[in-house]
Parts: structure tokens; sequence; C-alpha cells
């Protein structure tokens, strides 16, 4: 070969080098940039992580269909949130609008970057690459800033920065792309970070902890929540109070990794999944996982006030000591965990963790009651269900004397008798042993003292103060207790009924509880906050050991009903709901009110002034008549009289039927009962109207009055029989709908009118006797013209204003100027005038009143008229002005009175939601 044959063959060779070591070098980089898994790219270090198939879906199904979404982004960090997934979101879809079909897979990691500084990293996944040129013009047009989008290399790899002028959402967002994957992140770190986990041998799916509980992730969820239990308490802390910081980084050793599948719903933010813990001892889930599932009880005997509870199930103490102290020796503090158990023994002779696993049973739970009265300290509970309360008390009481060096019989002076009501007292103890179940249980328990014990149900109950344990026994003797509450109930329907660990907090309730924990800033903002937040109702979590594993179920809730604080005296509940008025009635032992009313189950009820239930007697139909004491043995014993619509009814203070009651009616009842003492001798006339036009007459002993000689009225009578006596005259009054009756007592006709006169089927009638032998009888007719009745029957029509059928109207002095006026309520307005005919004033009630108003008189000589509607109370003052502290909460009609004669005040008791009945002080 010549000379020039080998330099074309030097040169072809050289050529073939250059091409393959040129496509060796495509290969090679082709092959690095191809990501098959999107955590290859997730830095170790993140805390949570949340995986979508659909990023735009995911947007959209949160920004439109969550309603507990739409309220959590009234917080800075959510707000954010939500606005950069929406925006990294639309550059996507515009991209994506070139490309018909295509979606887009994501995985977004949050990181800590420095002190108390969380970082985001969005990584996104396209079945179309996108090329670095076309998303930079994207983010230019977002922008509307051309060139705002600068390059930089980071490792071979280009990283862009928005540095727009103009602040947008895009402002300060930095994105690298390598082949199909997107990265974005504000945080330049976070970006780098990620390009150097890209690079790295190890990453998350090395993690054999991760790879399990992936494992377990369920399919057609609306995304998937992976929690780094060695990242997330330092991840948390940031948002705590720097008292706590310490605490919640000790749980780093809780466990390993979580799954938890995503369920979306308009009012419900759903997370079940896998807690795992690796297999080293220590981790604080196998104090857990060792012990078995139950179903707590506890429910009934928390408050209904309850704003959080955390409860532990723990079936085997002695497992549960010995698991936890290997928690704590991990911690560096098992020593600290064993000094005081250790301490007592050696003092006092008696080894606290045997007392414990003899006397107590499977339930722990630490309480913090929303009771707005009582400082934070005083709030928080701790019960602890025992195996029998006379067990339990004994030899807590041999306890307390070994503490004190005392003979157990002579420790009376720490054993006090507190008064819950007039008839009822309980037991508090005084425990000399400070945080006795943090001693115990653990640090979970750290801020309750247990100054105090009581014993509720099969629970003994530690609290700080005697006052505050007496509080909760009066709560619980009302029966407001958590397990009545709907949102507790609606709860726990999504809830497995066996478990191990529940958290449960209202948001409503646990401001204070909340705000103790959190970092200032955020307890700012919750305070300040208040009205965005108050339709999330509830957060629970839920524990449950399974196959080594903690098997989690959280739900947030979001509820359109809120109920708002009352300001009451007490609340009591009933066995469910009730409609009916709750009369005030004396107590002939003491002259005492007490209240009676009637549930919707027909139900009747005697509750003390306190709100204790005294007694209740199922009734056969609804009361539809007022409830009226009588005296039927003349023997200063008062019974309470009433009707349904088919039995004449008379029950003793007791809960007892007199004898022939209930009395069948004779003919159905179109109307109450009306009860006359002509001669206020107790010989007692009762008349009801039926629906065959009969005026029935009784007696108290339930037999039919002969000489009562009425027949019948035209048409049906639907208000109750009225009763006035002028000189030595009486005048029983009633009407249907087109004649007026005017009536002696023998059903005679006393008074004819000297025309029909139409009314109501609201119609009442009043006496006027301002002028002695000159009374007249005064109602309205159908379109609110003022009847005046002269005794000679001849009528005098005054028309204040024109009214509708359905008007109601009172002949009452409201502004106490000894002058009747004429008050009307009709179409939601309450109008009232002078006897002139002057408009006094007219209010509208913004709520439709459900009941006929109700006129009160205070001792003051003011006076004011009631209203009730769905939901609240109005108490209108003499000259037309909301009463102070009105509208309150109620929904039945109401009753004003004072319960307790010693007492200056007065007391409006009406019906809450869910069978509560409430009581109001009412200032005059």
């Amino acid at each position: 070969m010549n000379i020039l044959g080998k330099k074309i063959l030097i040169l072809i060779l050289i050529i073939i080098v250059i091409t393959g070591l040129l496509l060796g070098y495509f290969f090679l980089q082709s092959r690095e940039v191809k990501v098959n898994n999107l955590f290859k790219l997730v830095p170790v270090d993140a805390s949570v992580i949340i995986e979508t198939e659909d990023l735009n879906s995911s947007v959209n199904l949160l920004r439109k269909s969550s309603r507990i979404w739409q309220c959590l982004t009234a917080s800075e960090e959510l707000r954010d949130l939500d606005t950069q997934m929406y925006l990294i979101d639309t550059l996507i879809k515009k991209h994506f609008n070139l490309v018909p079909g295509a979606t887009c897979n994501a995985v977004i990691s949050f990181h800590l970057t420095g002190k108390d500084e969380t970082g985001v990293l969005y990584i996104l996944q396209s079945l179309s690459p996108v090329p670095p040129d076309v998303l930079s013009e994207i983010i230019e047009k977002e922008t509307g800033e051309p060139g705002c989008v600068m390059e930089r290399k980071y490792e071979d790899i280009s990283v862009y920065q928005v540095t727009s002028n103009i602040k947008t959402r895009a402002s300060g967002l930095h994105y690298a792309i390598i082949g199909d994957v997107l990265l974005f992140s504000y945080s330049s770190i976070i970006i780098e970070d990620a390009i150097r986990q890209f690079r790295s041998p190890y990453c998350i799916l090395d993690d054999k902890d991760f790879i399990r509980v992936q494992k377990t992730a369920g399919e057609k969820v609306d995304g998937h929540l992976f929690v780094n239990f060695r990242e997330f308490p330092r991840f948390v802390s940031q948002f705590l109070d720097k008292r706590h910081k310490r605490n919640i980084i000790s749980f780093i050793n809780f466990a390993s990794w979580g799954e938890f599948d995503i369920h979306v719903k308009s009012t419900q933010l759903l997370l079940n999944g896998f807690v795992h813990g690796n297999d080293s001892v220590g981790d604080f889930m196998h104090c857990l996982v060792e012990q078995s599932p139950a179903e707590m009880e506890f429910s009934s005997v928390l408050p209904a006030t309850t704003g959080t509870f955390a409860a532990l199930n723990i079936d085997d103490f002695r497992q549960w000591r010995k698991s936890l102290g290997l928690f704590y020796e991990k911690e560096g503090m098992y020593s600290e965990f064993r000094e005081p158990v250790e301490s007592f023994a050696k003092n006092y002779k008696v080894n606290l963790e045997d007392v414990a696993a003899d006397i107590f049973s499977n339930e722990v739970i630490l309480l913090y009651n929303d009771d707005p009265n009582s400082s934070f300290d005083d709030n928080l509970f701790v019960y602890v269900k025992v195996k029998s309360k006379s067990q339990a008390r004994a030899e807590m009481l041999k306890v307390i004397a070994a503490k004190m060096k005392k003979p157990a019989d002579s420790v009376a002076a720490y054993i006090h008798q507190v008064n819950i009501d007039k008839d009822f007292t309980e037991e508090v103890f005084e425990l000399p042993i400070p945080y006795f179940t943090r001693i115990l249980y653990g640090n979970l328990f750290s801020r309750a003292e247990t100054r105090y014990f009581t014993l509720i149900g099969n629970y003994m109950v530690f609290g700080n103060t005697i006052e505050s344990l007496k509080h909760l026994h009066y709560t619980l003797l009302l029966k407001k207790d958590l397990a009545s509450e709907k949102t507790f109930r609606s709860v726990c329907e999504g809830l497995s009924k066996k478990s191990n660990f529940i958290l449960y907090i209202d948001p409503r309730k646990s401001l204070d509880f909340t705000g103790w924990y959190a970092e200032k800033n955020i307890q700012t903002h919750l305070l300040n906050n208040k009205e965005s937040y108050k339709n999330i109702s509830s957060f629970s979590l839920q524990l449950t050991s399974s196959k080594k594993m903690l098997y989690t179920n959280i739900i947030l809730s979001w509820s359109e009903e809120i109920q708002e604080k009352t300001t009451t005296v007490w609340e009591s509940r009933l066995d469910t709901t009730f409609s009916s008025k709750p009369w005030l009635v004396t107590n002939h032992n003491n002259d005492e009110k007490e209240i009676l009313l009637q549930d919707d189950r027909n139900q009747l009820y005697l509750i003390s002034s306190s709100g204790r239930i005294l007694w209740k007697v199922m009734m056969p139909e609804r009361i539809i008549s007022d409830v009226i004491q009588i005296d039927a043995y003349r023997n200063s014993k008062l019974q309470y009289i009433f009707n349904t619509k088919n039995y004449l009814i008379v029950v003793d203070r007791n809960g007892n039927y007199l004898d022939r009651f209930p009395l069948k009616l004779r003919a159905e009842a179109s109307n109450g009962i009306a009860v006359f003492d002509y001669d206020k001798n107790r010989d007692y006339r009762i008349f009801v109207a039926g629906t065959d036009r009969k005026i029935y007459c009784y007696k108290a002993d339930g037999s039919v009055v002969s000489g009562f000689g009425f027949d019948k009225s035209d048409n049906r009578v639907s208000q109750p029989l009225q009763h006035f006596r002028f000189g030595d005259k009486d005048f029983i009054v009633f009407c249907d709908t087109l004649k007026t009756y005017i009536l002696d007592r023998k059903g005679n006709v006393r008074i004819k009118l000297s025309e029909y006169v139409p009314t109501g089927s609201n119609t009442r009638f009043f006496a006027e006797t301002a002028e002695k032998n000159r009374e007249k009888i005064i109602f309205t007719d159908i379109k609110g013209n003022v009847i005046f009745v002269e005794p000679d029957g001849k009528i005098v029509k005054v028309q204040p204003g024109t009214f509708s059928p359905a008007h109601i109207f009172e002949y009452f002095d409201i502004n106490g100027d000894g002058k009747k006026d004429f008050c009307y309520f009709d179409n939601n307005t309450f109008t009232v005038y002078n006897l002139n005919r002057t408009k006094l004033f007219e209010v509208t009630i913004p709520e439709p009143v459900l009941f006929r108003p109700a006129f009160y008189v205070f001792p003051d000589n003011s006076r004011k008229a009631g209203f009730t509607t769905a939901k609240n109370l109005y108490l209108i003052n003499g000259k037309g002005s909301l009463h102070p502290g009105f509208p309150v909460i109620g929904q039945t009609p109401f009753s004003i009175g004072k319960l307790n004669n010693s007492s200056g005040i007065f007391n409006l008791i009406t019906g809450g939601h869910e069978g509560v009945l409430l009581n109001y002080e009412v200032m005059y």
C-alpha cells in the first residue's frame, strides 16, 4: 500500500473512531436521561411525598370539588401550594394543547431547606417531551415579560429561573428538564438536590421499608401520600411552638414509612393505608403493634364539649411498659423514664406498675375540654378505664396512704364530698403524686398534672382541680356526652370498630389547645381567621395494628351546618329531639320551678332547676295544649293536666297518672284544653272542643259536667276557650271561623253579637276593663280590624292597619306606659299601634317565625315580645329594639321565669339542636 493509501485508511479509521465515540456518547446520554420511575429523582430527605397519575385531574378535583381544600387555602402556606400547583398545571396544559390526549404523571415532595423553611419539588413526566424553548416561551407569555427566563448549568444539566421584574405567579420559579421529566420548584436548592439525586446510585426505591408500604398502595384512588417518619417530625416541628419541638422531633423513632391512599370527596378528605417500622427495637409504633386492637367505649363519658382527645387501647399494660422503655432507651431517656416508679417503690414500698396492672383496664384517654370559663390546664383530663370501681378506689387510697405515710383508713382528708346539684353528691380524691398518668403511660400525658381524681362510670378521671371535675360530673349528669354529638357520630361511621389509637380534633372547640402547641404566627393566624375555618368540623386519626404494621385511617371533614357556641347556664340532653315548649312548673314541696316537656317520641320529662332529668313517662300521643297545674285533691299538692287529640291526661309530680287517666275523650279534640277555677276554690272546669263541633266540660276527676248545656258550634273551634269575669258575671268566649260565642257558666248565650264577624285561625280574645260596668271583649276580624264588643252585643270597629287572615293579635301594654297597645304579627313583621292608632314601631324578624309570639313583663316593668325561628330566638324590647344579647340559639317555643326564687336572675328555657334543653340567663 502506497503512502496515500495509508493516509486515507488512517483518516477513515479516525472518522470511524470519532463517529463511534460520538454515537457512544449520545447513546450513553440517551440512557442517562431515560427515567422510568419518578421516585428516582426524589431527594431521600423528603418528609412527605404525593403521587398522582394525572396532575391536571388532581388540581381540578381539589380546586373545584373539595370544600375542605377551599377552606384550607385560607392559610398562606396552602394558598401558596395551591397557586404553585395551578401555575405548573397551567404551563403543562398549554403544552398539552399541542399534544391531544397527553397526560402528566406527577410526584410532589416536601423538604426542609433551612431552619423553619420548607421547599416543594414538583416532578412531572410527560408522554411527550417538552422542548425547553417551548416551555420558556409559555412562561414568558404567562409573565408578559419576554426574556425573563434565565439559563444556567448545574452538573451539565440546564437549570432555568424566572426572573421577572413584574410580580407574577411564576416569579422565582426554577425548573429543569431531564428527557421527558420536568422538575419545578421555587427553591434552587431543591432543584439541585433533585439533579444530584438523579446522578446518585442510591434512591428511595432502595429503601426496603418504603417498598413495603408502596406495595400496599391501592388502585383507583385520587393519589398516594407517603410519609417518611425519619424526616416528618423535623418537618412538623417548624409549625410548633419551641416548647414542643423537642417532643415531636423525638418521634423520628416513631416508625419508618407510611403510605396512605387519597380519596377526595366534596366534604371529606380521606386517607387510609399502612405505617411500617423497621425491625429494630425501640420504634414507638411497636408500643402499639404489640397491643391487640379493641372497640373502645369512652365516648359515653366524655363531655359533648370535647375539643380534642387522644385515646390509647392498652390491653397488656406490662408489655406497654416494656415497649415504652425500649423507645425511651433509644431516645436516651430510659433512666428518666424509670426513675419515678423506682423512686416511689424505694421510698413508699409501693410498685405503681403493679397497682396499675391490677386496677386499670385497656383504655387511656387524654382529653381537652372546651370550657371557656376554665384555664387551659383545668380543661385537661385523663381518663383510665378501671376493672372494678370499688377495687380501684380502695387501691388508690392505699397508694395515697403510702405516699403520706399514714394508715389506709386515715386518709379522709384526701376525700372530698362534692355537691353536683341539690340532690346529687360525688367523691373527688386528692392525689399527692404529680403527673401520675405521665409516669405510667408516657410523655403524651406530660401536661396533665393529675392533682385530683374521681370515678365516672367505669373510668378513673384525673383533673387539675376539684371544680373542674365537679363540672365534668355535672355535664355528664345532664347527658351532654360526646357519643350524642352529631359530628362525632358522623366521624365514627368512617372509622373501624377496633383500634389501638384514636386522635380526634374538633377545630372549632380546640383553638386554645392547638394554639398552645402551634408556632406563634400560626396561633395568630388561627385566631384572626376563625371565620375561614369555621366549616371544618373534625379531624380524626385511627391506628389499628395489623400484620406488624399500623393500618391508618384519617378523616378531615367539612360541614355546612355550623353549631354556634351558646352562652348558657346549663344544657341538658334528652333521649331524642323535642319540639314542644318547655313549661315552667312549680314544685309544691319547695315552691321552686321545674321544667316539664315532651320529646318527639312522646316521652314526658320532669327536669330539675339544675337541668337533671327527674323522671320520664311515655305518653299515648303528642300534647296539643298548654300544660296547666291544678290541685285536684285540694291538698296543696299540684298535678299537671293537658290533652292530646284523643286523651285528657292528669299526671302527678312523680309521673304517675291519677285514677281514670288517661281519659279517652268523647270525640277527637280540635283544640287544647282550657281550665277555669271560677270562684278560686279549686273546683275546676276543663273545656275541650271536639271535631264533632261539640264543647265538652269535665271536672278534675274526669267526670262530665252535666250542667253545661251548649250544643254545637257552626264550625270547628281551633283555639282554647277563654274565661273572663266582669263583676259577678262569667263570660266563656270562643269562636269558629264565622261566629263568635259568648256564653255563661251553663253554656247559655250571654252576649249575642249584632253581626257576624269572620275571624282567622289564630284569633284570641282580650278584656278591656278600664271602665267599670262598661267592660268590653276585644278581638280582631279576618282583616285585622279591632273589634270591641259592648255588653249589649254592639260592635265597634277600629282599623289600625290592614293585615292578612293569618295575622296574630295581642292586646298588650308593650311599652309599660299603663295603656294597652294593639300588637300585630303578620308576614314576619311585628307592628305596634297605640289606642289612637298611631304606629309606635315596626320590626321585621329576619327569619321565618314558627310559633305564636310570647309576651313578658319583668320586675322593672319592662315589657318584651319573644319570637322563635328554626334556629334562633328573638326578644324585642318595648321600643322595638332587639334586646341585648339576642338573638340566641333555640328552635322551640320558650318560657321565661325564675328557676330559683332566691336569685334575681330570669331564665329562658328552650330547645336546641339534637334534643338539647338550653337554659339562658336573661338580664332585664
